[in-house]
């Protein structure tokens, strides 16, 4: 079949390859022909892409919160260009709300996806095309029958490393240079992932919704595999780590930093997406600048104790300020 996986041309202020719909492409792309098509890095009108997918028997979208109604109108040109396309969504807010997401959309959407999906996803495919497995044995699935809701539980599977980017699809050096967290040193940069899941309980996340609250991280070597291909086939001379809880467990860190500087020494990185504050030591600042990481997003949320324990953020403004001193040290 001729899948489409689609991000929405909606303002942001950042413009990267969309990894988790590279993560998508990869598990079933051996048997099918499928196309990543990045809206807004192309700024593509929904009437382009009402001309686009007409010739796509499914096509699946990633959804946030903030673009329900632009989704509804994807949709809607989607359906008119061909009522036969099968209709997927995943992401944040299908993974939050999926009865409100069902029940918003109606007709306009066939099947939605709760948290990760790389398992549940290539068997709804199968579903689409064979008739089998049943939808009710399919992972994290939702959707209507008969008037009804059915959820499917969704699964975090343990290994993660089994999983990869079909990044030929979604090439970085095709990317124009407006990075996750705007700064950069080299160019071209890759976002990539090294574990998921977050056992913190802060109020103001949801992302315990999709990947689970525990820490579950690829291999060292794995990852370093990743920037291999990275570097060697797409030029790219700059990592962008996107994890939640990437300095959870120090000891990764270290055998990160050791490798990524013997393989890669003129590689420069970051991790835009922040970092907990309190996993943070002197060793291990030393080893990630060393290994060539020049910035670090930090999670403080606020200066209020008060505050800060509302949150439910495990940590206090005395350990901030501490934390603070230290990193000016390493400039």
């Amino acid at each position: 079949m001729n899948i489409l996986l689609m991000k929405m041309n909606s303002p942001a202020d950042e413009i990267i390859p969309p990894i988790s719909l590279g993560y998508l492409a990869s598990t079933i792309r051996k048997k099918h022909n499928v196309k990543i098509l990045d809206c807004l890095k192309e700024n593509l009108t929904i009437e382009q892409v009402e001309k686009y997918a007409k010739d796509y028997q499914v096509v699946g979208i990633t959804l946030f919160t903030k673009d329900l109604s632009l989704c509804k109108k994807y949709l809607e040109n989607i359906k008119k260009a061909n009522a036969d396309i099968i209709t997927i969504l995943g992401g944040p807010h299908p993974s939050a709300v999926p009865e409100e997401t069902l029940t918003f959309f109606k007709d306009l959407v066939n099947y939605i996806f709760i948290g990760e999906s790389e398992i549940g996803f290539p068997k709804l495919i199968d579903f689409i095309e064979l008739g089998e497995p049943p939808l009710d044995k399919i992972e994290g699935l939702a959707y209507i029958r008969n008037n009804k809701i059915y959820k499917n539980p969704p699964v975090c599977p343990d290994n993660i490393d089994d999983f990869q980017i079909a990044w030929d699809l979604i090439p970085p050096d095709t990317y124009p240079m407006a990075p996750h967290g705007a700064f950069f040193k080299q160019y071209p940069i890759a976002p990539i992932i090294t574990s998921r899941g977050c056992p913190f309980h802060c109020t103001f996340c949801g992302g315990h919704i999709i990947s689970g609250r525990k820490i579950r991280q690829r291999t060292v070597d794995t990852v370093i595999s990743e920037i291999k291909l990275l570097y060697e086939k797409f030029g790219v001379r700059e990592i962008h780590i996107e994890d939640d809880n990437f300095t959870f467990r120090k000891e990764y860190v270290l055998e990160f930093c050791e490798k990524l500087k013997a393989n890669f020494p003129d590689l420069t990185w970051t991790c835009p997406n922040g970092v907990r504050i309190d996993t943070l030591d002197e060793e291990m600042i030393l080893a990630m600048k060393s290994s060539g990481c020049y910035a670090l997003s930090i999670g403080i949320e606020s200066g209020s104790d008060r505050i800060l324990k509302l949150m439910k953020k495990s940590l206090n403004v005395q350990k901030i300020k501490e934390k603070i001193e230290m990193l000016k040290r390493f400039n």
